[in-house]
């Protein structure tokens, strides 16, 4: 399941862990995987600890993993074609 948030301006780590426990844990619980691309917000130490103190597994996408870096890729063409139609 791919979950959209939008945000304003640039956003950091924290940002990030603020967004998922609002928008995301709260209403759909601890995942047991997150699957995202390796911007630096999701490799930072502040994320790579939250992820570890909750016991979530990072599944960051590479260019030789196809499988995972096509769901990324994927799901960021939907996301395009919906803010193409605003």
């Amino acid at each position: 399941m791919a979950i959209f948030i939008p945000t304003y301006g640039l956003i950091t780590a924290l940002d990030l862990a603020q967004i998922f426990i609002s928008q995301v844990f709260s209403k759909h619980g601890l995942p047991v995987s997150v699957v995202s691309d390796r911007c630096s917000l999701f490799v930072s130490s502040f994320w790579t600890n939250l992820c570890q103190k909750l016991k979530i597994s990072r599944d960051l996408s590479t260019a030789i993993h196809p499988e995972t870096d096509g769901q990324t890729e994927r799901e960021n063409q939907i996301l395009e074609q919906y803010l193409w139609m605003y």
